[in-house]
């Protein structure tokens, strides 16, 4: 529905998000995913690098808080895809489920990272 009504790309590299970052800009390894900030681990040692523009972003479901416009590196777990939020943030999650067969999947729950004013739409469709 977002993507139809605001002409929003759910998927978009940085150099959208952040068209006045220049770091950002050249930056082709992480991307936004939604309100998500994705930056994979692309190295065999696990080693992670990521970059995080202006502003105050948060580890995904986690209370620690990063100010942007750094760069951050060290090790992730073998199961682990680095996310970062940025506050004002407020994310609705819904339990995973592995078909349609299985809708509704239980309640929802609402992460809210702070620091920001923000807000969400929630679409109910069938």
């Amino acid at each position: 529905h977002g993507m139809f009504d605001r002409k929003h790309l759910w998927m978009r590299p940085l150099a959208m998000e952040f068209p006045d970052d220049p770091v950002a800009v050249s930056i082709t390894t992480q991307w936004m995913d939604g309100s998500l900030m994705v930056a994979p681990v692309l190295r065999e040692d696990s080693h992670r690098e990521v970059y995080l523009p202006a502003g105050k972003w948060y580890h995904f479901n986690s209370t620690s808080a990063v100010d942007g416009e750094v760069h951050l590196g060290g090790h992730a777990q073998e199961d682990e895809i680095p996310l970062f939020v940025r506050a004002g943030t407020v994310l609705p999650l819904a339990p995973v489920v592995q078909s349609t067969d299985e809708l509704p999947g239980g309640p929802l729950e609402i992460q809210i990272y702070s620091g920001a004013d923000g807000s969400f739409d929630l679409v109910e469709d069938d």
